[in-house]
């Protein structure tokens, strides 16, 4: 068998045809153990469980944390508490396509509303307005850095710094304008005590040189050749600055600052893929971090669209939601806060805010449907036959009592060649029933000690009977039968050689992943084969697909919806040519001697 790169990232662009690889609401983690089996595995992202309910909220667009306290910001200000429950602490005044921020000193909670700023204290715990004739015009997003809050005015090149450790002041001589780059300024995000000021075609940053006024100039040799495309782009994670590029040459490149350096971490199959995007100034970005996994989400609300950069692995993933009415749409959240132990999501599309965990298996109730598409599999444009593929995964992990939606019907012929239906109803009593269509089955079962052998059969007037036959100690003792309710029962042979049924537990199963292929790239799909990763308990169930058939080509899909934690190692196909099993070197060494 060959490793087929099952586990990966996102890496599908312009042609498929090159390569189709997608990696969905999994999380490729880069096994850090010389001796583990696979350098790459995939594990399920976290799922969501609603915390607090906002009334009257639309969505929650921004959290913020500061000693132990969690506020939310949306038509209101709330604080929320541990177990759950809001305060309303008074009205904002938002406006559509305008991006609400928070920031804070030690007493002072700032917020950024509709152009607006308010200011909560933590000491009274009153929601004041800031006087808004200290500015020329609406602010858009605002930072905390070196006792002072920052504001950035509208459509401007100016930035406005407040007195120190007051955000109910801004003096006009505290007003600063930049002069580094020509364009007005798009972005403003302050990392390391220093301003990092994105313009559409450059960026600069300012530092406190602890003048009484105007305290903030730019830093020598900081100005960097790369702007920014969005006002929410910039993102603060592992000790620097994420955001999205734009400068004079185009747009849509994801950076991470290096120092002063800009440093690419996007790819060229992402950066098509947002080229499509009809509008990206929307953008949102947050970032959390996860069991060692440090996360830059990006949220396009246009595109509805939802990527995810791991810094662990350098490798993109994409998190979605998969609405009952509405189909495929982004993950349900646009802003986090770390606060109670707990990674919480503000939703953009409700005003609920959701714990995010690996311990939960669904979206608040919704199936999180996970997809790895492989790389293709191709040997120079020959045919390649395809014997087997086995997916190397972690089975016997849940029991699920739906999708079954059939009773278990046993064809049976009486001594006169008459055939009948053996069923069992919801009581465990064996019914048979005439009929004259199917196959007669031969069903042979021991007894409970393997001291003979009984076939099953009807009496000519429809009642289950056995005979006698042979002995054979490899024959089973029971088969699994489901009755009309779905229940499952468990069919035997008593030492009388009496039929009998035990069980009557809800009718169960594994989880269930499918397997699907394209010779294409990925533009159509064969059908689904849905295979049984095995019972709670079942810890040595094997997935595998054989008789595949043939093609020049090939990638796969794997799939599952079911709330269980897939982990997968990795994949192993069979194919001629280019992956066959390879002999082990002590047989080698034996045919040569």
């Amino acid at each position: 068998m060959g490793r087929i790169n099952l586990c990966g990232g996102f890496y599908s662009g312009q042609s498929p045809n090159v390569d189709p690889e997608t990696t969905r609401n999994w999380i490729p983690e880069q096994n850090e153990s010389p001796g583990a089996k696979a350098a790459i595995s995939l594990l399920p992202r976290g799922g969501l469980l609603a915390f607090a309910t906002l009334p009257g909220e639309d969505s929650v667009p921004q959290m913020f944390t500061q000693n132990g306290r969690l506020f939310a910001a949306g038509l209101h200000l709330w604080e929320l508490f541990a177990n759950g429950t809001a305060t309303d602490i008074g009205a904002l005044s938002p406006i559509i396509g305008l991006q609400i921020f928070m920031t804070a000193n030690q007493n002072q909670l700032l917020i950024s509303s509709g152009g607006s700023l308010y200011i909560f204290d933590f000491t009274t715990n009153v929601l004041t307005p800031v006087n808004m004739a200290q500015f020329n015009d609406q602010i858009t997003a605002i930072d905390f850095a070196e006792s002072f809050f920052i504001a950035l005015q509208r459509n401007s090149q100016v930035f406005y710094v407040s007195n120190p450790l007051d955000g109910t002041t801004w003096q006009a001589v505290n007003a600063e304008q930049v002069s580094l780059f020509t364009d007005n300024i798009v972005s403003l995000i302050v990392s390391h005590g220093e301003l990092l000021i994105g313009g559409s075609k450059a960026s600069v940053a300012y530092g406190n040189s602890g003048a009484a006024q105007s305290p903030f100039v730019p830093v020598s040799s900081s100005t960097i050749e790369s702007g920014s495309c969005a006002l929410g782009g910039p993102c603060r994670l592992d000790n620097t600055v994420f955001w999205m590029e734009q400068d004079e040459r185009g747009n849509l490149i994801a950076r991470r600052l290096n120092g002063y350096q800009p440093q690419r971490v996007s790819n060229h199959a992402l950066e098509y893929v947002w080229s499509t995007y009809t509008t990206v100034s929307d953008l949102v970005t947050f970032s959390l971090q996860m069991q060692g996994h440090t996360f830059w989400v990006l949220y396009f609300p246009t595109a509805n669209v939802t990527w995810v950069y791991d810094v662990a692995t350098g490798l993109w993933h994409i998190w979605d939601f998969v609405d009952p009415l509405f189909g495929t749409m982004a993950f349900r959240g646009r802003c986090h806060a770390f606060a109670f132990g707990k990674h919480l999501i503000g939703d953009w599309r409700a005003g609920t805010i959701y714990e995010m965990s690996p311990n939960y298996l669904d979206d608040f109730g919704t199936p999180i449907q996970r997809v790895r598409i492989t790389p293709n599999i191709s040997q120079e444009g020959e045919r390649i036959f395809f014997s087997k593929l086995q997916i190397d995964l972690e089975p016997g992990l849940a029991s699920f009592s739906d999708s079954i939606d059939a009773p278990t019907i046993l064809t049976l012929a009486d001594s006169a060649g008459g055939l009948w239906q053996l069923t069992a109803d919801d009581t465990g009593n064996l019914v048979a029933t005439s009929t004259t269509y199917g196959t007669a089955a031969t069903i042979i079962l021991n007894d409970d000690t393997n001291a003979a052998s009984w076939q099953v059969g009807v009496t000519a007037d429809g009642l289950p009977q056995t005979t006698s036959v042979a002995l054979n100690t490899s024959l089973p003792k029971t088969i699994p039968l489901i009755s009309a309710g779905l229940k499952q029962w468990s069919l035997g042979v008593s030492l009388e050689g009496l039929l009998e049924t035990t069980g009557g537990g809800p009718a169960q199963r594994g989880a269930t992943l499918n397997i699907s292929w394209s010779n294409d790239g990925g533009k159509t799909w064969s059908n689904q084969y849905p295979h049984d990763c095995g019972k709670l308990g079942e810890y040595t169930k094997r997935v595998i697909q054989t008789r595949m058939g043939s093609d020049f080509q090939r990638c796969y899909k794997i799939q599952t919806s079911d709330a269980w934690t897939p982990r997968i190692a990795d994949g192993y196909l069979t194919a001629d040519p280019g992956y066959q099993p390879q002999a082990r070197m002590g047989h080698e060494l034996a045919k040569r001697a």
